[in-house]
């Protein structure tokens, strides 16, 4: 009777080949089939390739009154496309700690916010979530904004602060860096200024990338990820005149841009920016 070797069958090339056009949700399952499947599927080789394979949309429901805040779930744009309303099956729920605010998604990560305040100071971190494989990052470092005037020692930075502040968040992927980013717009409305906040994942510290005396007032404090860019929309201050702009933060350069919007016949503003 012949038999069978001990040694694998399938090498790791073909194994990543078959695993790259699997649905993500039984890649989830098959981590735990061996230790060599949990890093394989773990590697940014096959997640880079399965995304350019499976282009899904990763859906959220939020549930306000409900233990679980809120679900996730893959569909097709074809899928979409012949029901609007899909049901949400064999849905990825999340209970995360009730002040924690989901601001951004991308490549099927999402990016979640905490932050705690005193009488003095507020401070703000961030986690990234994989709702697939349900493995969460450690907390960032927190990024702290005192309400007093003068400077502020903080772990790895300093910062110069003010009486309070307007914070829009924006989160994307730095291809050039090959990581996720984080971007925090600050104004402040004591000094009537603008800083840009940028924490990159696995740093030790948040970085200022920018500051102006340019005030910016965002309809929505989420930004959104487009191309390698961040943006919001919103007015602009300029020469006195408040003006409607695109705030585009350029995640590959750390250096950002107003863009302007053209005149629209209707009063009404369609807020849609997505990934081409």
């Amino acid at each position: 009777m012949a038999t069978i070797s001990s040694d694998r069958i399938l090498d790791d090339d073909l194994i990543v080949e078959i695993l790259s056009w699997l649905p993500v949700t039984s890649l989830g399952r098959f981590r735990c089939v061996s230790k060599t499947w949990k890093f394989l599927i773990s590697d940014t080789c096959l997640v880079k390739l399965h995304l350019s394979r499976n282009p899904q949309l990763l859906l959220m429901l939020r549930r306000e009154h409900e233990k679980q805040c809120f679900m996730a779930s893959f569909f097709s744009v074809s899928s979409l496309i012949q029901n609007p309303v899909p049901t949400f099956r064999d849905s990825i729920g999340h209970s995360p700690k009730c002040r924690r605010i989901l601001f951004g998604s991308c490549n099927g990560l999402l990016s979640t916010h905490d932050s705690v305040s005193t009488d003095e100071s507020e401070e703000h971190w961030v986690n990234f979530w994989n709702p697939v494989t349900k493995i969460s990052s450690r907390p960032s470092p927190s990024l702290r904004l005192s309400y007093d005037t003068g400077l502020t020692y903080h772990k790895n930075f300093a910062y110069n602060t003010d009486f309070l502040y307007r914070k829009n968040f924006g989160f994307g992927y730095d291809d050039r860096r090959d990581s996720y980013k984080v971007v925090i717009i600050l104004f402040h409305t004591g000094q009537r200024r603008t800083s840009v906040w940028v924490y990159c994942m696995g740093d030790v510290c948040w970085r200022r990338t920018m500051i102006n005396y340019s005030t910016f007032h965002s309809f929505d404090s989420n930004g959104h990820f487009l191309n390698g860019t961040v943006n919001w929309l919103g007015f602009f201050s300029e020469e006195s005149r408040m003006k409607l702009r695109i705030l585009s933060y350029d995640l590959n350069n750390d250096t950002c841009r107003y863009l302007s919007v053209p005149e629209l016949p209707c009063k009404n503003l369609t807020r849609i920016l997505s990934e081409f």
